[in-house]
């Protein structure tokens, strides 16, 4: 579960430029109740990124129930500038995360449907339908992603997360 949140925020990032419409209005209603036991925190890196300092980090927000989310980029000097939430949705046993949108001009959330998950690994494919965008509520949204669960044009390529460092691992 720890690669989940690490893939949707990598892909979010990775795929976001301005113009871009697959980001939701809404985030989803069952936000964090879902995984929050789930050994998600603690240091993530997006196999594909060929910056070898570029990482996510992940903790809980255990009040809120949801993970907080933040992108160390640039070869890691802009820490703690892009900041957000994580949040899940199940549909029809398909697990997304749900992550705050970085880019100001677009607030929303991108979601990446979860492919493949291991202790240390994370498979997911970002949602690049742009209907999502036009959704006029959470319900007409998982409506529209149980209607499109096998559609290969919902979703784009792989992206591989490997967890590095896990925190409170001692405990």
């Amino acid at each position: 579960m720890n690669l989940f949140l690490l893939l949707f925020m990598l892909l979010g990032i990775s795929q976001a430029d301005n113009g871009i419409k697959n980001v939701s209005k809404y985030k989803p209603s069952t936000a964090g109740s879902l995984h929050m036991n789930d050994p998600l925190e603690g240091i993530w890196k997006m196999k594909e990124d060929t910056d070898t300092h570029n990482y996510f980090v992940l903790q809980k927000d255990k009040e809120e129930r949801k993970f907080i989310i933040t992108y160390m980029n640039r070869s890691g000097d802009n820490r703690g500038l892009e900041h957000g939430g994580l949040y899940f949705m199940d549909v029809k046993g398909t697990t997304y995360i749900a992550c705050s949108n970085w880019i100001w001009e677009k607030p929303g959330y991108f979601f990446m449907k979860v492919t493949e998950v291991g202790k240390f690994k994370l498979t997911a494919q970002l949602v690049v339908d742009t209907n999502i965008y036009k959704m006029k509520s959470d319900n007409e949204m998982r409506a529209h992603f149980e209607k499109n669960a096998t559609n290969n044009a919902f979703v784009g390529e792989p992206v591989h997360f490997v967890k590095k460092f896990t925190f409170n691992d001692w405990k």
